[in-house]
């Protein structure tokens, strides 16, 4: 399927909110990381829709969630769900400068992870159906599958690598090596193990921080 750019008002606005995200959907794609990622969501079962984020409330940062929350994952690892269409809310211009990492292409990779998870019905959920819990200052392995990408993207472009929502930084991958990380990066493999393949096979020249190299597809 397909990444569709949509936006209301006049037929110059649509167009400018299109071009604006076409732009940074570029930056992305300057990546191996980002263009993994963009070349699995083309390849995928439903449809991401982005759309301008229009909170009213001052959030500045820019989410996404399952059209269908049902299909989007289960509680059974290695099991996938039968998916469902994405939907980002994002918009260049309100990117907020409380999170350590502030660049257009972070947040906007950051949401299509979760969109990966999503359209492949590969999220962890709870019995109950909320997100799956996780330790460790990521609030939910959603979070921390989203941020890891994130982090193997910005390290190729020689930036940062943070913690949850950009909000701490990682030390480093060693820190990653230990409960309940190297659980999770593990189990990453399970749910989708053509995802983690590819992005190990990303260079420590190209992205010296890449814990799906290093983590995940160990035994």
């Amino acid at each position: 399927m397909a990444i569709v750019i949509r936006s209301g008002g006049s037929k110059s606005a649509q167009q400018r909110y299109k071009s604006s995200i076409e732009a940074v959907l570029m930056e992305v794609r300057q990546t191996r990381t980002g263009r993994i990622v963009l070349d699995r969501l083309a390849r995928a079962p439903f449809d991401v829709i982005v759309e301008p984020n229009l909170a009213a409330d001052g959030f500045d940062n820019a989410m996404e969630n399952a059209a269908s929350h049902v299909h989007s994952g289960n509680n059974d690892l290695g099991k996938s769900a039968r998916g469902s269409r994405s939907m980002v809310e994002f918009s260049p211009g309100r990117v907020g400068k409380k999170q350590l990492f502030g660049a257009p292409h972070e947040f906007l990779i950051h949401e299509l992870s979760h969109s990966l998870r999503t359209v492949y019905g590969a999220s962890r959920l709870t019995k109950s159906g909320d997100l799956l819990p996780m330790s460790g200052d990521f609030g939910n392995v959603e979070e921390f599958f989203a941020t890891m990408v994130t982090s193997v993207h910005s390290s190729e472009l020689g930036r940062a690598i943070f913690g949850n929502h950009g909000n701490w930084k990682l030390p480093s991958v060693d820190h990653l090596r230990k409960p309940p990380f190297d659980r999770r990066l593990r189990e990453f493999n399970v749910s989708m193990p053509d995802f983690c393949k590819e992005m190990s096979t990303i260079s420590p020249k190209t992205a010296p921080f890449n814990p799906f190299r290093d983590i995940s597809i160990l035994p």
